[in-house]
């Protein structure tokens, strides 16, 4: 799930939960800094931890607080409303010095979808799996396992240190449901892939990737799951 930090006065908190419920609808979590005065959240705003500013243009705002606004915040996407605005009320939006017509929630959605973050993975250690096969119970820990594979009615799990696969009966929707908070990323209709075990990624002629593994593995990287490897695929 994509994340946000909003900035709003705190006076208008109950319009806070309105926003945050909209954005629940769309898969965006956020988040809230509130502030009574501007200059209260000036270090924060220059530190780039704010991905929108709400200013109430309704209330006066002292010299010194116009002068912080005009000078230092405007990379900070900005939206001007009044007391007691509703979501559907037309704001005007900043960015970049340009400014915009639209509806409050209208205007938040788009600086959502902007600057939004993905929340990182919660991470929990020694997470295992019991995985039969073959009159064998398996005792799996998640960070031993390299990648899945689809078999059928079962799934094939590859390990990082082991060369045989162990068959488990489980559907890949099932298992990457289970997997996605533990950092595995579908990059195939048939394979889902442990990232923190990738070694390289290789490009084919056709500008395809090749998904290298620390095991020896490799996977294709389908062109239809290719955006889960985005952050990999980034030039440094």
């Amino acid at each position: 799930m994509k994340r946000v930090t909003i900035s709003i006065p705190s006076y208008l908190s109950e319009l806070g939960v309105e926003i945050s419920t909209k954005l629940k609808e769309v898969s965006v979590c956020s988040q809230f800094i509130y502030y009574q005065s501007i200059v209260d959240i000036s270090e924060t705003i220059r530190a780039g931890e704010i991905d929108c500013l709400l200013i109430d243009i309704s209330h006066d705002i002292d010299l010194r607080q116009q002068e912080l606004i005009t000078r230092n915040f405007d990379s900070v996407p900005t939206i001007k409303i009044t007391t007691g605005v509703k979501l559907n009320t037309s704001t005007t939006m900043s960015v970049d010095g340009k400014d915009t017509e639209g509806a409050l929630i209208t205007n938040i959605l788009q600086l959502a979808v902007l600057h939004s973050k993905e929340s990182p993975p919660e991470y929990v250690p020694n997470q295992r799996l019991i995985v039969k096969d073959s009159g064998h119970i398996h005792v799996i820990k998640v960070e031993d396992l390299a990648w899945v594979g689809g078999a059928g009615n079962y799934v094939e799990l590859h390990m990082i240190n082991r060369q045989r696969s162990i068959l488990h009966r489980d559907t890949m929707s099932s298992m990457e449901k289970s997997l996605k908070t533990f950092g595995f990323s579908r990059i195939h209709k048939s394979s889902l892939v442990n990232l923190n075990a990738i070694s390289e990624l290789k490009t084919r002629d056709n500008g395809d990737y090749d998904v290298i593994l620390e095991n020896g593995d490799s996977l294709h990287l389908s062109r239809r799951y290719k955006q889960n490897l985005s952050a990999l695929l980034q030039p440094t």
